[in-house]
């Protein structure tokens, strides 16, 4: 038979019907996931950019980045968790 003459394949029962348009509508919300994930990776590495940045830039970077440990995302959460208020912690 020649393939213009095909006719499109459709399920001939109920049953069949609502597995095909289950599977369709879990393709796309596959497909949406990956588009949530990409465009959630590009944003956070957009952050991560923006903070390596700044932190280069602060004058009291080099205090964290000399932390035994502290790499490129725990310097600036020290920094942030800390802050350059010197004199709150005199007395800890």
């Amino acid at each position: 038979m020649h393939r213009d003459k095909l006719s499109a394949w459709k399920p001939d029962d109920t049953q069949t019907r609502t597995l095909t348009i289950l599977n369709e509508e879990r393709r796309k919300a596959a497909d949406l996931g990956t588009k949530l994930v990409l465009r959630l990776q590009a944003s956070i590495t957009e952050y991560d950019r923006q903070i390596a940045q700044l932190f280069r830039r602060h004058p009291d970077a080099f205090i964290f980045e000399g932390v035994p440990g502290a790499g490129p995302a725990l310097g600036p959460r020290l920094l942030s968790a800390f802050g350059t208020d010197r004199q709150q912690l005199q007395e800890a």
